[in-house]
């Protein structure tokens, strides 16, 4: 018998049906740019799904939304992911793509699973075999990366750094010890909580060298949007606001 591929072109031995995929849908920073920064193929492979597993619900629904979902709001099907979700409803999660149905994966902003939760629904879509389909969208860490001017060949995403003020300042330092290595200088990417973003640049200008070169990357793929480097001593004579806007920090 000839083997149905129109679902699944990933097979596992011992199942009747094949499995259904994981698409992970990447979404704007503002909410209002998706047709700008997205590709035809991500919005009408989304607009298509009428199942998701999601950072936050009410935000998912806006941005399907806004995309034109092709069936009514009332008949999706919407996993909120949440802060204290476990490993086991995260698995109940997956049931219907282990039954053979595509699904999808959308956080609050950017790449599902680049500093966001989905990681987790991501691997144990591997552990059960089913195959995962990252689609084509914004990434702020790679956007800020290409438009920084610092090393691209070698680099390390920190991720948010620790809420401890002690700990923060010596992960501070590594990171610009790491930038300025010798045999390897290596550009440090890392992020904050956006109404912490300020505190967090004070504290830069406040440890770091006057000729650490920081790059401010703001909003990006907004309107309003930058990505400027400078050193820290010039820095310290710029007049900046990034709070509660979305912000990488990149180190060198």
């Amino acid at each position: 018998m000839e083997e149905d591929t129109n679902n699944s072109s990933f097979k596992t031995q011992n199942t009747k049906f094949p499995k259904g995929k994981l698409y992970l849908i990447p979404c704007g920073l503002g909410g209002e740019n998706e047709f700008e920064i997205l590709p035809a193929q991500t919005l009408e492979i989304a607009r298509n799904l009428s199942e998701f597993i999601v950072e936050r619900e009410k935000t998912a629904r806006h941005f399907l939304k806004r995309i034109g979902l092709k069936i009514p709001q009332n008949d999706l099907i919407l996993h909120d992911m949440g802060k204290h979700a476990e490993n086991q409803q995260f698995n109940q999660f997956l049931a219907s793509c282990k039954a053979g149905k595509d699904i999808g994966v959308i956080s609050e902003a950017g790449c599902p699973g680049v500093a966001d939760p989905g990681a987790e629904i991501v691997k144990l879509a591997h552990e059960a075999g089913i195959e995962v389909v990252p689609l084509v969208g914004p990434s702020s860490i790679l956007m800020a990366l290409m438009a920084s001017g610092m090393n691209g060949q070698s680099f390390a995403f920190h991720g948010y750094l620790p809420i401890d003020k002690g700990q923060r300042n010596q992960f501070i330092k590594m990171m610009e010890n790491n930038a300025q290595r010798r045999n390897q200088q290596t550009t440090q990417i890392f992020m904050e909580t956006p109404f912490r973003n300020n505190q967090l640049l004070e504290e830069l200008l406040r440890t770091c060298h006057p000729n650490t070169q920081l790059c401010i990357a703001c909003e990006i793929s907004l309107p309003k949007g930058f990505c400027k480097t400078k050193s820290i001593s010039d820095w310290k004579k710029a007049k900046v606001d990034l709070h509660k806007k979305p912000t990488i920090f990149l180190m060198f």
